[in-house]
């Protein structure tokens, strides 16, 4: 996390101070996109991302931008999980403990962002970097084996601790994103933008996106 700060700050400066750009009035034009694309952590498994995004200027090169999205990625981690149900059946009440092994993790993800865009601008075409930060919303769903019965109890206060942990799966992280792209004007108020990014998180699968998007 220390050396993404490093390489973040070091980016920020180079983004606002590497060229001289002209002085203009904020918030004078604005644009609106629409992506879809690939998202992957790698390339065996690779799944969809969707985003809407608008855009105003700073100034002539840098312009602020909003987006929310959406996009599903898994973690294949397996590991084994000790935990309890209580049964009802009839006159048969108790507290079973029970063993089963997550195979992977589904992760559906919408990330809430606020970022920046620096433009290189060169006639019909701009060519730009930009980062991100966001709060990610976060709906996980485990993939498991069938459950067995090790022990049934009469109160939950007689079932072992271990039975007792309770799931730490996250529902909600912070991410960071880098990325660069370019944007083709076909008319003038109508272009093709292609873009690549990676998008650090802190509480699950980091991944990288490529997205095509229609702007307005």
């Amino acid at each position: 996390m220390k050396n993404i700060l490093i390489v973040f700050l070091i980016f920020v400066n180079s983004f606002l101070f590497a060229q001289n750009v002209e002085k203009s009035t904020f918030f004078t034009s604005s644009e609106f996109g629409i992506y879809g694309g690939l998202n992957f952590n790698t390339l065996s498994h690779i799944y969809g991302s969707f985003y809407f995004e608008g855009r105003t200027n700073l100034t002539s090169n840098i312009n602020l931008k909003l987006s929310a999205g959406y996009y599903k990625i898994f973690s294949f981690e397996s590991y084994t999980v000790d935990s309890y149900e209580y049964v009802h059946i009839g006159d048969y009440s108790k507290y079973n403990t029970i063993t089963y092994n997550v195979l992977r993790t589904e992760y559906q993800v919408i990330p809430i962002s606020i970022g920046a865009q620096y433009n290189f601008i060169h006639n019909i075409s701009t060519y730009y970097a930009f980062f991100d930060v966001s709060y990610n919303f976060i709906d996980p769903l485990t993939y498991q084996t069938p459950a067995v019965t090790t022990g049934e109890y009469n109160s939950i206060s007689d079932i072992p601790g271990k039975y007792k942990i309770e799931s730490n799966l996250p529902n909600n992280s912070y991410g960071l994103a880098f990325g660069a792209g370019a944007m083709y004007k076909l008319f003038s108020s109508f272009s093709i933008d292609i873009r690549y990014l990676f998008k650090y998180d802190s509480e699950i699968v980091n991944t990288h996106q490529l997205l095509i998007g229609f702007v307005f």
